[in-house]
């Protein structure tokens, strides 16, 4: 099992945030780049003095802008790890072609040798699902970003998105990690 928390939710102290990671020692964590930066420095180096994976919740290019430049002064390492965020409603109006659009952009402007992974996505989770594997990346699934399967079908569990996702990538050749082999990837960060 991997662990991941977050550090993001509503406005508070920034010590308050990280007191479940001080307490808890997450395999990972996200690093809140909506803070300040002196409050967006001071979680990544905490982190970084844990051995805590510092996972980038990127919601636009903005926030991918910024990772980038604590990737280029040292205060979060590589290989950075950057979490693909998209439409946080379950109805938006984005076609398929303007969220992969979205998607390749930030793909293109994450540091280079950076691992990357998408959640969400409403009801283009299924072919941006399909999308993110063909290209390369990860995939975060479970009813904490989606609760459709399907745009008509509520999922009953996360369990339900894992073995679609295992299906889509026995099909298009992509190997399912373990979870060991996961932890290798991300602890190659601290490591």
């Amino acid at each position: 099992m991997i662990i991941q928390i977050s550090t993001g939710g509503p406005p508070a102290p920034v010590e308050e945030k990280l007191a479940p990671i001080r307490e808890l020692r997450p395999d990972m964590a996200s690093l809140n780049i909506r803070g300040t930066p002196e409050e967006i420095e001071y979680t990544a180096n905490t982190m970084k003095e844990l051995g805590v994976v510092p996972i980038i919740e990127a919601f636009n290019m903005e926030m991918i802008e910024s990772a980038n430049a604590l990737i280029k002064r040292g205060l979060v390492e590589q290989p950075a790890h950057f979490e693909l965020v998209f439409d946080l409603g379950t109805a938006s109006e984005k076609t398929v072609l303007e969220e992969y659009d979205e998607m390749i952009r930030r793909v293109k402007a994450i540091f280079p040798g950076s691992i990357w992974s998408r959640n969400r996505g409403a009801h283009n989770q299924f072919a941006l699902d399909i999308a993110t594997l063909m290209l390369g990346g990860h995939i975060r699934v479970g009813l904490e970003d989606n609760l459709f399967l399907t745009p008509e079908q509520l999922a009953r569990s996360s369990a339900e998105f894992v073995k679609r996702l295992k299906r889509l990538c026995v099909e298009l050749n992509r190997k399912v990690a373990t979870v060991e082999e996961a932890k290798a990837l991300f602890r190659s960060y601290i490591e």
